[in-house]
């Protein structure tokens, strides 16, 4: 039995079922929702010990690496996850949006620091 050229597919092209960038992008968010619980408890470890000022300084910094590199990767790696043809889309959406959360937050918070001084703080 022959089928016609012009008769529909018997089945419909399935969308592909992974996304590694997309996994990626969350997997990103997730070690940035992670850090943020810790980056918490570090926090109230150098205010509890003697050490104040310089160790919250080092830790503002190393806070701010930490998640700009873990949310330039979900960034990056969720927007190509989300632009990428018959891939779920789930995922990287996820990631891209904790992602951006997570850069705004510290980037605010790098803007109040930079504030402080200027009003005489």
């Amino acid at each position: 039995m022959s089928t016609s050229p012009y008769a529909p597919p018997l089945y419909p092209a399935a969308p592909a079922q992974r996304n590694p960038l997309g996994m990626v992008s969350l997997g990103a968010g997730i070690g940035l929702l992670v850090w943020s619980l810790a980056f918490v408890v570090l926090q109230a470890a150098a205010i509890g010990s003697s050490g104040g000022t310089p160790q919250l300084a080092m830790l503002g910094l190393l806070n701010g690496f930490v998640v700009f590199v873990l949310a330039a990767v979900g960034l990056t790696c969720g927007i190509i996850g989300l632009v990428t043809r018959d891939r779920p889309r789930i995922a990287a959406g996820i990631g891209t949006g904790i992602a951006a959360a997570e850069l705004i937050a510290v980037a605010s918070g790098s803007l109040f620091s930079v504030l402080i001084p200027l009003f005489g703080g």
